[in-house]
């Protein structure tokens, strides 16, 4: 018999793309089934053109801020209490109260999704230690 140890995370770094990807659809299809029974229980219609509209500012504010830190702060841990999701959130508010209105979203669940959009950005950034160049 012999004794064979596989390494978790060379498997978890291969699959890293399929899991985020599959978080994202997961939350996705946990979002639509929330807004069907908003719908069904108050009669309110969730505009889903308006949800997918401050979904897609708040990952554009994300990309944003990662593309324009020096580091892509990609060695920064980012929280709802970061200073640059408390930041942005209120950019977010100030620029869009009817839409975050209109689908009952708090400025908490807008710096939730914001820390979100970040972790999915950082994911999907690649970790490459950097070498002196030999000379």
């Amino acid at each position: 018999m012999s004794n064979t140890t596989v390494t978790a995370s060379g498997i978890i770094a291969d699959l890293q793309p399929y899991i985020v990807t599959a978080i994202g659809v997961v939350i996705a299809a946990i979002g639509a089934l929330i807004s069907a029974q908003i719908r069904k229980y108050t009669g309110i219609a969730v505009d889903q053109a308006t949800v997918d509209k401050v979904d897609k500012y708040i990952a554009d504010k994300a990309a944003q801020a990662v593309a324009a830190a020096g580091d892509n702060l990609a060695t920064h841990q980012i929280n709802v209490g970061s200073p640059i999701v408390v930041d942005i959130t209120g950019k977010i508010v100030s620029a869009l109260p009817g839409e975050l209105a209109a689908i009952g979203l708090t400025p908490e669940a807008v710096a939730n999704k914001l820390a979100a959009a970040f972790g999915r950005l950082q994911a999907q950034m690649a970790s490459v230690p950097v070498t002196p160049p030999k000379g």
